[in-house]
């Protein structure tokens, strides 16, 4: 699952939870295969990332 929690620097991470751990969970970032040593419990989660989308760079979407 992919999720925002604040770390121990209070700045906000994206990270992905793998395996449940006894003190919460443990992460790691979208291309590590390993954990990253920085654990997530219930009080650092913001929340959960359902989408997210790249910057189109000059490229005018929409004026008016």
């Amino acid at each position: 699952m992919k999720v925002v929690y604040r770390n121990r620097s209070n700045r906000f991470v994206a990270r992905v939870l793998v395996p449940r751990a006894h003190d919460g969970w443990r992460s790691t970032g979208l291309n590590n295969r390993s954990h990253v040593g920085e654990d997530v419990d219930a009080t650092d989660l913001v929340g959960v990332i359902i989408a997210a989308f790249q910057p189109v760079l000059r490229i005018m979407v929409s004026q008016r």
